[in-house]
């Protein structure tokens, strides 16, 4: 995918997408629109450019290589990146570090929801199913899942390249100088 965008207007995502083989871009739309980003090296996972540290006294670690008996405890830790490993990850050393910073180029955001629509068991309590399931249907088509938040006008990896110097002189204070 090249790229994505979301019509408010239309209920829509519109998708320029790359075509196989060579054959430029091609747009079409979709009522949803699923992100399944991940590791792209299972064997090795991605590590990004961080300019000064082989510098850095302390450990580093990846979680596609994790040394056993890692020890964070009282430690500052710094962990880069964003998505699944970070929001299973962050939690465990926040009890016994020093401090916990987690640097993203953009945020990802992760929301507690109800196990249960209380309106769907409402409905199911005081209806026959063949009645309450199509209105459960039509309730929930009015929100489609994935609807982003509104913006500026930036897109996030243009807000990553503006922000990266700022981040990276903020980490080499904070973790190479220290």
């Amino acid at each position: 995918m090249v790229r994505a965008e979301w019509s408010g207007e239309r209920r829509r995502w519109a998708l320029d997408v790359e075509v196989a083989g060579g054959g430029g871009t091609s747009r079409c739309t979709a009522g949803f629109l699923v992100m399944c980003t991940g590791c792209f090296r299972h064997d090795r996972g991605y590590s990004p450019e961080l300019p000064g540290v082989e510098r850095f006294a302390g450990p580093v670690a990846h979680p596609r290589a994790w040394p056993d008996g890692l020890d964070w405890t009282g430690r500052r830790v710094v962990v880069v990146g964003s998505g699944a490993t970070t929001v299973t990850l962050v939690p465990a050393p926040a009890d016994r570090a020093a401090h916990v910073t987690v640097v993203q180029r953009s945020p990802g955001y992760v929301l507690a929801l109800p196990t249960e629509d209380a309106v769907a068991s409402a409905l199911l309590r005081g209806l026959p199913e063949r009645v309450a399931h199509p209105l459960i249907r039509w309730k929930n088509r009015g929100r489609p899942a994935g609807r982003p938040a509104r913006h500026r006008g930036i897109s996030g990896d243009d807000a990553g390249r503006r922000a990266e110097p700022r981040i990276h002189d903020r980490l080499h204070k904070r973790v190479v100088d220290a």
